[in-house]
């Protein structure tokens, strides 16, 4: 029988992978929008919208983990864990309103 794969799901391993997704899709978007603007592409253009969406969002995704991973204090007791569920309403709301 095959060992199980290790991975990990720490703060701090979420952060890294949220990082290094977010710095490649923000290259993309980068790419798209010189593309885009060079070749009057409105394909690119319109894509580059798509890409930028979700810069905002893996963005919005990397702070909540950073936030989240803070101690709890006295007068936070529960800590800092809603901040990714907050993170993931306004991440919901906000594709609801670019759909509508």
């Amino acid at each position: 029988m095959a060992a199980p794969a290790a991975h990990d799901h720490s703060h701090a391993a979420q952060g890294t992978r949220l990082a290094a997704a977010l710095g490649l899709v923000f290259a993309t978007a980068i790419l798209e929008l010189v593309g885009g603007l060079l070749t009057h592409s409105l394909a690119l253009l319109a894509d580059f919208g798509h890409v930028a969406s979700d810069v905002a969002a893996l963005a919005l995704a990397l702070f909540a983990v950073r936030v989240s991973a803070r101690p709890h204090n006295m007068q936070w007791t529960f800590g800092f864990h809603r901040a990714e569920v907050i993170a993931a309403a306004i991440n919901g709301l906000t594709l609801l309103a670019i759909a509508v």
